[in-house]
C-alpha cells in the first residue's frame, strides 16, 4: 500500500458516446433489479444497467414504478426477475459478466465494474427501445486503432487472468512446453471426461514432456476441485500456475481448454485453442490460429458490443478503453499488495478496514487476540506482524525483536470521513509505517524518512499544488463536520485572535509526541504566559464533545487562560477566523497551514521541524526545509493508501476529496462500519465517561 510499489495515477474515466449499452435513453429510467450481492449493493450499478436508478428485489407495490427489469447471474433470482417481468409487462434485460478477471481478490467480495447487458425478449413481451437481442446490432463499432489499444492492453495487463499477482514479477525460467490444458472451465461447469479428453489430445499431439497443466487458481476456484492437477503430478507432467504472469503463453502454440478465460485469451494472442464447450460467439473461433483482422473483431465482441463499464469512484458509465483501463489499474494496486500479515490489537471494525488496505491477489490477513499469538504466527509463518497504532508498546516491540520480527504499525491518514472514528466511520485513509508512526516523535518514521529524502519532481508538486488548492476550495478535513462561519475578531477589541485546537489527553499523538507541554490546559497556560496581549479561542476536540473520549473540561478551568470556549463546529471555521494557530499536536495545525494561517506548535507534530511552523520542540532528524506542496506531496500523496468508502477500491486522494463532496450533499452514502452502530456507540460512550471519572475528573489537563 506504499507509494514506491504501486503504479501511478490511475486513469480517468470517459463517458462513452453514445453509450456502449442497449438503449439510447432521454429520460429517466428506473430498473428493477434481480442479483446477488454484492452485485446488488454496488453503487454503480446503475451505471451497469444503463439506468438512472435500480430498485432491488422490488415487491408488487414497486411492480408499476419501475422501467424495466435486469436479472442474472444467479438462477434462482433471474427466475423471479423473469417472473416480474411477465407479471408487469415490463421488459427483461439480462446482465452477465464480461469475459475478464476481477477488479478485486474475490476474498474481499467487491463487483465487477464490467458487465454485459442484453435484451433476452420474453414471448409476448416488450423489448425495451433500442436495446440489441444480438452482439453488436446498433453499436457503433470503434475503429481498428481504438480496438487495436483495447487489445494490447487486455493482453499486456493480463485482464483475462484470475489474478494480477505475478504480473510484474521477473520471467521464470521454464522447461520449454509447446501446450498449456486448463485444469477447469472458468464458470466450474467443465466436464471432467472432457478434461481428461483434451489433457489426451494434448498429449497425444505434443508428447508428455511438451505439456503442461494450468491448474485452478485457488482464490478464484470458489470451492472447485481441481481435476488435472493431482493426475498431472502423479503421471510426472509439469503444472504451470496462471498468477497473472505476463509470459504464461510465450513459446505456446495451443492451449486446451473447456472454454474459458485462457482459451479466449490465447486466440486474442494468437495462439491456437482447442476449447471442448465454449458459447455461441466464441465458437466459430476456435480451433486456428486468427488473422489480425479476425482478433480485433474477436476483441470488439468480447468487450464492447453489449458491454457496459462503470466508474466506481464516480458511477458513470465510462467507455470501453477507459473501463479497461481502470480495470488494469485495480489490479495492478492489488498486485503491489504482496505481504501475507498478522494483526494484532485491531477490533472487528478495523480489522475488516483493514482487509481492504492490505488484502491482494496472495496476500491476507489474518488477526491474533494476544501479543504472543500474534508474535508465534508471524514467526512461523514468515508474515508481517502489524499492529493497529501504538498498541503493544514497548513491550511488544520487545518480545518481536527478540523473536526476530519488524512490526508495521498502522493508523489513520490526515483525510479520513465524515464524521469521527468514534462514530463508527469507515476511514478512507490508512497510513503503513514499518518504521514508528508519524506522531510518535520519540522515534524515527517511514514518514520523517520520506520528507528527507523524497524527490519532488514538478509533476509531483504540481499534483500536490492542485490538491492543496481543491482541499481548501472544498472546505475539506480530516472528519468534515458541520461549519459555520465564525467571528472572533468581533468579540477580540482588536486584539490578535489564537485559536488552540484541543486534544484528547490520553490520545496517542499527546503520549508520545509532547514533551514540555502536555495538556491542554497546559497549553493554554503556555500561550498566555507567552502571548498575554493575545484573544484566546480554545477549540474542545469532538471527541470530547460527544464525550466519545474522555477528559472534556469545564469552562471555569478553560476561561482561566482563554478567552472564548468553542464546542462546537468544524475546525476549518474556528481557522479561517483566526489569526494564528498554537496547538500541540493537532492535525489542526496542518489544515491551518494549507491555508495561509500561521502556526506554533507546543509539541512535535508530524508538520513541525520542517520550516513552515514556529516550533517550541525540535529534533535533529529533521533537518531538510520543505515548502508548503513539498510537505503535502508527502503527507497526502507519498504516504497514506485510499481506499473509496463507497466502493471499497483502492483509489487517490483525489477521488477522496470529491467522494467527501458527495456524501456531504447526500448523493452517495458509505456503508455503516458495523450493523450495531448504536449498540458500538453506547459502549464507546460508557467506557469514556467511566475513564473521565477515574482518571480525568481530578486531575484535569
Amino acid at each position: 500500500m506504499t507509494s514506491p510499489t504501486e503504479p501511478g495515477r490511475r486513469p480517468a474515466g470517459r463517458e462513452p458516446a453514445p453509450a456502449p449499452g442497449p438503449g439510447l435513453r432521454p429520460a429517466p429510467v428506473r430498473a428493477a433489479v434481480f442479483l446477488p450481492e454484492p452485485w446488488a449493493a454496488a453503487a454503480w450499478l446503475p451505471a451497469l444497467c444503463d439506468a438512472d436508478e435500480v430498485v432491488p428485489s422490488p415487491g408488487d407495490d414497486e411492480g408499476g414504478r419501475v422501467d424495466r427489469v435486469i436479472g442474472g447471474l444467479d438462477p434462482r433470482l433471474e427466475a423471479r426477475g423473469r417472473d416480474h417481468a411477465r407479471r408487469f409487462r415490463l421488459p427483461f434485460l439480462r446482465l452477465e459478466p464480461l469475459p475478464l478477471g476481477p477488479a478485486s481478490p474475490p476474498s474481499l467480495g467487491i463487483a465487477h465494474i464490467a458487465a454485459r447487458l442484453c435484451a433476452e425478449p420474453i414471448p409476448g413481451e416488450p423489448v425495451p427501445a433500442g436495446a440489441r437481442t444480438r452482439a453488436g446490432q446498433g453499436a457503433a463499432v470503434p475503429s481498428a486503432a481504438v480496438l487495436q489499444g483495447i487489445l494490447d492492453l487486455v493482453l499486456g495487463d493480463r485482464l483475462l487472468a484470475a489474478s494480477a499477482a505475478a504480473l510484474d514479477d521477473p520471467a521464470e525460467a521454464h522447461s520449454p512446453v509447446t501446450a498449456l490444458v486448463a485444469d477447469a472451465a472458468d464458470d466450474g461447469t467443465a466436464d471432467p471426461d472432457r478434461l481428461l479428453g483434451l489433457l489426451a489430445e494434448a498429449r497425444a499431439r505434443h508428447g508428455d514432456g511438451a505439456v503442461a497443466v494450468v491448474p485452478v487458481d485457488p482464490r478464484a476456484a470458489a470451492g472447485r476441485p481441481p481435476i488435472l492437477a493431482a493426475l498431472a503430478v502423479r503421471e510426472g507432467l509439469r503444472l504451470r500456475p496462471d498468477r497473472g504472469r505476463p509470459d504464461l503463453l510465450a513459446g505456446i502454440d495451443t492451449v486446451y481448454a473447456a472454454g474459458g478465460l485462457l482459451g479466449l485469451e490465447a486466440l486474442l494472442a494468437g495462439r491456437r485453442a482447442v476449447l471442448a464447450a465454449a458459447p455461441d460467439w466464441l465458437a466459430p473461433f476456435a480451433g486456428r490460429r486468427l488473422a489480425p483482422a479476425e482478433r480485433l473483431d474477436l476483441a470488439r465482441i468480447a468487450f464492447v458490443d453489449d458491454a457496459r463499464y462503470a466508474d466506481p469512484f464516480t458511477g458513470a458509465a465510462v467507455d470501453a478503453e477507459a473501463g479497461l483501463g481502470l480495470l488494469a489499474w485495480l489490479r495492478r494496486r492489488y498486485a503491489g499488495r504482496r505481504a501475507n500479515r498478522i494483526a494484532y490489537g485491531f477490533s472487528a471494525q478495523k480489522a475488516r478496514t483493514a482487509r481492504t488496505f492490505l488484502e491482494g491477489w496472495e496476500a491476507s490477513v489474518a488477526v491474533a487476540s494476544r501479543p504472543a499469538s500474534a508474535i508465534r504466527a508471524a514467526a512461523r509463518s514468515g508474515a508481517r506482524l502489524t499492529v493497529w497504532g501504538t498498541r503493544g508498546g514497548a513491550a511488544l516491540d520487545e518480545a518481536a525483536a527478540r523473536a526476530g520480527l519488524r512490526i508495521d504499525r498502522l493508523e489513520d491518514g490526515f483525510i479520513r470521513s465524515v464524521g469521527l472514528g468514534t462514530m463508527q466511520t469507515i476511514p478512507a485513509s490508512l497510513a503503513l509505517d514499518d518504521e514508528g508512526l508519524y506522531y510518535d516523535a520519540r522515534r524515527p518514521s517511514r514518514f520523517e524518512r520520506l520528507a528527507e529524502t523524497a524527490v519532488f519532481d514538478e509533476a509531483l508538486l504540481m499534483r500536490a499544488r492542485a490538491l492543496r488548492e481543491a482541499i481548501v476550495a472544498a472546505r475539506v478535513t480530516k472528519y468534515n463536520l458541520a461549519a459555520e462561519a465564525l467571528d472572533f475578531r468581533a468579540r477580540s477589541g482588536g486584539r490578535p485572535v489564537i485559536l488552540a485546537p484541543g486534544q484528547v489527553p490520553d490520545d496517542a499523538a499527546i503520549r508520545t509526541g509532547t514533551f514540555a507541554v502536555t495538556g491542554n490546559l497546559a497549553l493554554l497556560a503556555a500561550i498566555r504566559k507567552e502571548r498575554p496581549d493575545a484573544y484566546i479561542v480554545y477549540k474542545e476536540h469532538p471527541d470530547l464533545v460527544t464525550r466519545s473520549r474522555a477528559g472534556w473540561l469545564p469552562d471555569r478551568l478553560v476561561l482561566e487562560h482563554a478567552d472564548e470556549v468553542l464546542r462546537r463546529g468544524d475546525a476549518i471555521a474556528a481557522i479561517e477566523a483566526a489569526d494564528e494557530v498554537h496547538t500541540m499536536t493537532s492535525l489542526a495545525g496542518f489544515e491551518a497551514l494549507l491555508r495561509g494561517v500561521p502556526v506554533t506548535t507546543w509539541g512535535l507534530p508530524f508538520y513541525a521541524g520542517w520550516g513552515l511552523t514556529a516550533d517550541r520542540e525540535h529534533t535533529p532528524r529533521r533537518r531538510r526545509r520543505l515548502s508548503l506542496d513539498e510537505l503535502v506531496a508527502v503527507a497526502l500523496i507519498l504516504y497514506p493508501a485510499y481506499v473509496d468508502p463507497v466502493s471499497r477500491l483502492p483509489c487517490e486522494v483525489e477521488d477522496i476529496v470529491r467522494r467527501i463532496a458527495q456524501i456531504r450533499e447526500g448523493r452517495v452514502a458509505p456503508p455503516p462500519a458495523t450493523r450495531f452502530r448504536a449498540l458500538v456507540r453506547a459502549s464507546v460512550v460508557a467506557e469514556a465517561w467511566i475513564r473521565h471519572l477515574l482518571g480525568h475528573r481530578l486531575t484535569p489537563r
